[in-house]
């Protein structure tokens, strides 16, 4: 964490930060990054506390998986940290990727606070709740990747429900799902032609190879 103070005093007009976190690496005290657009940060997600940053664009999370995997009553706080950091930046975020083991309420919360948001990632396991929420939140979205273990057929059903009520609006034009059997991707082969009819949409399923 002293590291990333003395950056931020010797640059003040950072846009642009990339860093790895391990645990207990920061502090209390809140740093000003006035010019920073663009978070990519890895581990620890708890630093967040400890910045400001008004003018964000761009959000990447990774919280550390490793250390999650082999603690099975481990709860990921990282949730938390970033809902923290979006209402003491009052930052209006357009892209954002996650990559977690927090709750769906949590990411809800976050989509909430981020209604200027264009692009989602989300790496971590779903429901059929914050599938349903999507539809009534983030009004600019036009990118979607939705990624975890194996979909079933009820929740692409779900998921391309929602993503032709969004096509319908004009804004959502690029869906990516993975990771989907490739038998369950033959079964919505019709329906997937019909949602990429336009030109400008691409709505894929992807399968466990990562091929759509």
């Amino acid at each position: 964490m002293a590291i990333l103070c003395q950056v931020a005093r010797l640059c003040p007009s950072l846009v642009e930060l990339i860093t790895f976190v391990s645990k207990g690496e920061y502090t209390l005290g809140r740093i000003k990054m006035p010019a920073l657009e663009q978070i990519l940060l890895k581990g620890n997600i708890g630093v967040l506390d400890c910045i400001s940053a008004p003018h964000l664009e761009s959000l990447r999370i990774t919280s550390d998986l490793s250390y999650m995997s082999c603690t099975k009553k481990y709860s990921d706080p990282s949730g938390s940290h970033v809902l923290e950091f979006l209402r003491h930046s009052k930052c209006s975020v357009r892209t954002m990727n996650i990559k977690w083991r927090g709750t769906h309420n949590d990411l809800a919360a976050i989509l909430s606070l981020t209604p200027s948001l264009e692009s989602l990632g989300c790496h971590m396991p779903f429901n059929r709740a914050f599938l349903k929420s999507i539809s009534s939140l983030i009004p600019n979205l036009h990118t979607l990747t939705l990624s975890f273990h194996l979909i079933s057929f009820p929740n692409v059903k779900l998921i391309l429900d929602m993503v032709e009520s969004r096509l319908a609006g004009g804004i959502l034009k690029c869906i990516h799902i993975r990771q989907v059997g490739k038998n369950i991707i033959k079964m919505f082969a019709e329906r997937l032609a019909t949602l990429n009819e336009s030109p400008d949409v691409s709505v894929r399923l992807g399968d466990i190879s990562g091929s759509s």
